[in-house]
Formats: structure tokens, sequence, C-alpha cells
């Protein structure tokens, strides 16, 4: 008899810090861009929240001009080694997972422990993604419980090598 894949569980509460942690890190990191102008946060906006957008980044360019660029951000707090795409964000009510839907320009992935993030064009990382085998081959997909309450939601994601994506993606790397 097969066996049932193992499923991880997290606390809301110790997901949330991981999150903010994130956050913080990310934007001390921007801040210190050379065509940085400012950040805003608005990951506590619902409006925002929709969209996938934790930060609005404000940059310079060449010209002078400022420019607005949306920001989601990833925490890890495992060592770096795989990334993990959220591809289904509720397996219970099949939400499609933040790498599909959110409509920030950058993806941030933080690996905490690290100290140590990957700025990557959102749309070239999707594209990358969905032709990946990891994502075609669904039943290699692995899963979370975030417990909330009396209840929770599995998440279901894309565990792929960071340096496969990083061969196969642009990025930026943030100390």
């Amino acid at each position: 008899m097969a066996r049932a894949p193992r499923v991880v569980e997290f606390g809301f509460h110790a997901q949330r810090r991981v999150g903010d942690a994130a956050v913080a890190w990310l934007k001390q990191r921007l801040e210190a861009l050379p065509d940085s102008r400012g950040i805003i946060s608005v990951e506590g906006r619902c409006d925002y929240q929709q969209l996938g957008v934790d930060l609005l980044w404000v940059r310079g360019s060449a010209n002078g001009r400022e420019y607005v660029t949306r920001v989601e951000s990833k925490g890890d707090t495992h060592a770096v080694k795989n990334f993990f795409f959220e591809t289904v964000s509720s397996a219970e009510t099949n939400q499609p997972g933040c790498i599909l839907t959110t409509t920030a320009d950058f993806l941030a992935y933080i690996f905490l422990p690290a100290q140590l993030g990957y700025l990557f064009q959102l749309p070239a990382l999707r594209t990358w993604l969905l032709r990946s085998p990891e994502y075609r081959d669904t039943a290699s997909w692995k899963s979370a419980r975030t417990r909330s309450g009396h209840g929770g939601y599995t998440s279901k994601g894309v565990v792929v090598r960071v340096a496969d994506v990083l061969a196969a993606v642009p990025h930026e790397v943030l100390h």
C-alpha cells in the first residue's frame, strides 16, 4: 500500500512572523540600492493583499523620473537548498497559489537564517516555472498545513533546487 505524502504543519501566527521578518529584511535591502527612492509597505492593506503585493518600491531611472514597482516577498526558514513556490493556496477551496496569482513585478525570496535573498522578475520566473518538469508533475508537489483557530488550510507547491532556478531565471542577489 502506498504511503500518504507527509504534510508539514505550521501555526498561522508563526507563519505570519516569518512573513513580517522577510518584509522587514527586504525593506532594508531595497532601500540601500542605488536607484531606490523609497519603500511603501502595503502588506496590511486588503486591496494589495488581493493583488499579492507586499511592498511598493519607488525607484529612479537614468532620466531622473521615478517609477513604482510592486514586490511580493516570501520568507523561508530552511537552508538555502530549495525554493518552495506555492501553486495552491488552499486545497480545501481549490484557490490558486501566490506564484500564479500575484500581480507583483518582482518576487523576493528570502532565506532568513542565511540572511540571503533573491529578487526575480516575476513574469520570467512564472514562465520558467510553468514549463518546468517539477510543475508539470503534480504528484511531486509538496503540502503544508497551516493551523488557524479551530481549522486551517493546506497549501501545495513546487519544490525546485535553488541552483536550477538561478541558472535559468535572471535575478539579483540581496545580502
